[in-house]
């Protein structure tokens, strides 16, 4: 026995062309991040053949990003694996080369396919041919204390005599850090950091040439 509305169903469905509705697994899986950056530190990075480690600020950053940059020269590079370091869904570091004076494209492409819009980066004026660089600071995200605790800079032609300037996140200098055990590579220093936020580290050698800026994010 055929039943009318079972019959009229039926055609309504074929009419309309009523497909199987979409699974909601289905329909998550076709989302993709959307990330964006919006800050890069230091803003004006110097132009020189040693890589710097500059921090990334924006949206959505997933791991096992990957940070695209072009060149002046149109040359692209990809900085990935390693060379990301200390990455939130809305910051990270990365070690990045500004050899040639001008203006580069950042782009920041994520696992599942979201890419950031392209974010302009100029360099400023040329390091000093014997400037101090500063590479990397350990721990990467030191924990605020009221204590004194050391971190280890890592970078190049540090030399006695050198001098640190560490800035808190209210724009303050620190007025007591301690250095030692420097090396051409490296250099020990203590210092209080009680509030959470980002500082801003310097190396001025014995000679006055300052070095490049390093963020230290301070959790």
């Amino acid at each position: 026995m055929v039943y009318p509305a079972l019959l009229t169903i039926g055609t309504l469905v074929a009419t309309l062309g009523i497909g199987p509705l979409s699974s909601p697994t289905s329909v998550a899986s076709a989302v993709v991040s959307t990330p964006q950056i919006t800050a890069v530190t230091p803003s004006a990075p110097p132009a020189g053949t040693e890589a710097l480690l500059i921090r990334v600020d924006g949206l959505d950053f997933l791991p096992g990003l990957e940070l695209g940059f072009t060149g002046p020269d149109g040359a692209m590079r990809r900085v990935s694996g390693d060379e990301i370091r200390s990455r939130t869904a809305t910051s990270f570091q990365a070690s990045v080369t500004f050899a040639l004076p001008g203006a580069y494209t950042l782009i920041v492409t994520n696992r599942d396919g979201g890419v950031s819009p392209p974010f302009i980066v100029k360099t400023g004026a040329a390091r000093a041919p014997n400037a101090p660089v500063i590479t990397s600071v350990r721990p990467a995200e030191p924990e605020h204390r009221a204590d004194p605790q050391m971190l280890v800079v890592e970078g190049l032609r540090f030399d006695d005599g050198l001098r640190v300037t560490v800035t808190d996140p209210m724009g303050g200098d620190l007025s007591e850090v301690t250095v030692a055990k420097v090396t051409m590579t490296t250099f020990e220093m203590t210092l209080v950091m009680a509030h959470p936020g980002d500082y801003t580290l310097v190396v001025t050698s014995a000679s006055g040439v300052v070095s490049n800026r390093m963020i230290i994010p301070v959790r």
